[in-house]
């Protein structure tokens, strides 16, 4: 499993001198993005949807009640799948 790598590169452009590289880049993504998060998400602040939506150019952030990080599993399961088909859909 490789995914400690994406891990520090996470943390890395988490930091405050790693913001404005990431805010960069997401700048730069071209294509329509789909952003979900829950505020009740002990795992990720809400913050990093956050700035997601405020910098990607074509963002659409959908906020679910999901009482953890795992969006898919649980009662907002069906808020995600819906929200993921809208977006596919469009």
């Amino acid at each position: 499993m490789r995914s400690p790598h994406g891990l520090v590169a996470g943390l890395r452009q988490g930091t405050a001198a790693g913001a404005a590289a990431r805010r960069a880049a997401l700048s730069r993504v071209a294509c329509p993005a789909l952003v979900t998060a829950s505020s009740f998400d002990g795992g990720v602040s809400f913050r990093h949807a956050l700035d997601y939506r405020d910098n990607l150019l074509d963002v659409r952030l959908v906020v679910l009640t999901s009482p953890t990080h795992l969006l898919w599993l649980g009662p907002g399961r069906m808020a995600l799948a819906d929200a993921m088909r809208d977006f596919m859909d469009a």
